[in-house]
């Protein structure tokens, strides 16, 4: 078990060509919750990253990965003020890597936990702020949310260039998972996504400025070939609200 460390424009468009990024970073961070033990009680999962997380070790990607009762929600929760709840560790955990992913139970806009470290859930739109307010620490540029419908109404104070996930209940995707990434050294990460999991999809990509082109990130991001996995940047300030942006969503 880790330490306890205290501290929607909807359109169409075409895409840009993207190089790789000096600034790419392949580092994961995985936080899967299978079982749920009292007080978190919920019904039992599986193991549905272990395909994933080979697949990324094999294409030169590192990261931890958290199961269970090692699983905080605090690893999501925004560390730079106690107005988002207290010993927030982001900047530690999920923040700290340009890739990060929760797999357990969701709810719109929640993520569910298995240990209550302080709480059994986290309600990332009042208490996580990826991609920015941890200075340096703020590194993650992309999410993926595999739970049921957190993405439905949530996720809209991140500061990432693009999050996964699910409006309604997940299917079971444990191979997919895996080869969505390996599909991404061609596709976008949204082609991708759309194409290979089961399960009401939607993705949501982001670009900085009112009036900016979301889409050129929506159809340039793509993980295994290291275009937009660096930090977005630009972002708020510990307490601050969004600068203005654009966002894209795409569902299926």
């Amino acid at each position: 078990m880790k330490p306890l460390v205290q501290m929607a424009l909807l359109g169409t468009g075409i895409g840009l060509a993207v190089c790789p990024d000096a600034r790419a970073d392949q580092s994961y961070f995985i936080d899967e919750v299978v079982h749920f033990p009292a007080p978190c009680t919920q019904p039992t999962l599986w193991d549905d990253t272990y395909q994933l997380k080979s697949h990324m070790d094999a294409a030169g990607w590192s990261g931890p990965k958290w199961v269970d009762a090692s699983a905080y929600c605090t690893d999501w929760r925004e560390g730079c003020s106690p107005i988002y709840g207290s010993y927030g560790q982001d900047g530690f955990n999920a923040d700290h890597h340009a890739f990060a992913i929760y797999s357990g139970h969701g709810n719109p806009a929640t993520l569910y936990f298995g240990t209550q470290a302080d709480s059994c859930a986290i309600n990332i739109n009042d208490q996580a702020r990826l991609g920015a307010m941890d200075g340096i620490s703020s590194v993650a540029a992309v999410a993926m949310y595999n739970s049921c419908s957190t993405l439905h109404n949530g996720g809209y104070n991140e500061w990432l260039w693009q999050q996964l996930g699910f409006y309604d209940v997940v299917g079971a995707n444990t191979a997919q998972f895996a080869t969505f990434f390996d599909d991404t050294a061609t596709k976008s990460n949204s082609q991708a996504w759309l194409d290979r999991v089961s399960g009401p999809k939607i993705v949501i990509s982001y670009s900085n400025g009112a009036g900016t082109d979301c889409w050129a990130v929506s159809n340039g991001a793509k993980l295994k070939a290291n275009t937009y996995t660096y930090p977005r940047g630009s972002g708020p300030a510990c307490g601050q609200p969004q600068p203005p942006h654009t966002e894209c969503i795409l569902v299926r």
